[in-house]
């Protein structure tokens, strides 16, 4: 009786889950994005960043994303030390140079040029503190728990 009841539970589950759901762009109200302001001028204020999709986020901290429309806007909000390249090779972005010290150690030189939203110039004490916070409250820390110690050398 109990296998019947889970096979029908699944089933019921699978069902429901892989329902088909057509959404239209005409359908989504983007008038909360409009680029009028409420005298029907245009807005001429450039430093907004506005991204229209259709579920709202949950999250626009790195560190606490959990769902793809989340991964979506923090990619371009955030940047990272190392991107892809077309190959699939990792290559540097924030990053000028690495090296990889008897195997365990990885030694960063963070690029000169790299500057925060407010003018603040990024430092080895950001990406530090990045990382500690990543590994002591992250959604994915786990999958970070072999790095041991972050020390900035100069």
């Amino acid at each position: 009786m109990k296998r019947y009841l889970c096979l029908i539970l699944f089933t019921l589950t699978i069902t429901l889950t892989f329902g088909e759901v057509e959404t239209y762009l005409e359908e989504i109200p983007f008038n909360e994005y409009s680029d009028l302001n409420k005298d029907n001028t245009v807005n001429s204020n450039n430093d907004e960043i506005k991204i229209v999709q259709a579920v709202k986020i949950a999250t626009v901290d790195p560190i606490l994303m959990k769902d793809q429309y989340s991964m979506r806007v923090v990619n371009y909000l955030y940047d990272t030390l190392f991107n892809y390249n077309e190959k699939g090779e990792v290559v540097p972005n924030l990053v000028e140079k690495w090296e990889w010290k008897d195997g365990r150690v990885l030694e960063l030189k963070l690029r000169e040029d790299v500057y925060f939203q407010n003018g603040d110039k990024m430092s080895a004490k950001d990406v530090k503190e990045s990382f500690e916070r990543m590994l002591k409250s992250g959604v994915f820390k786990d999958f970070f728990n072999d790095i041991q110690n972050i020390k900035i050398i100069d």
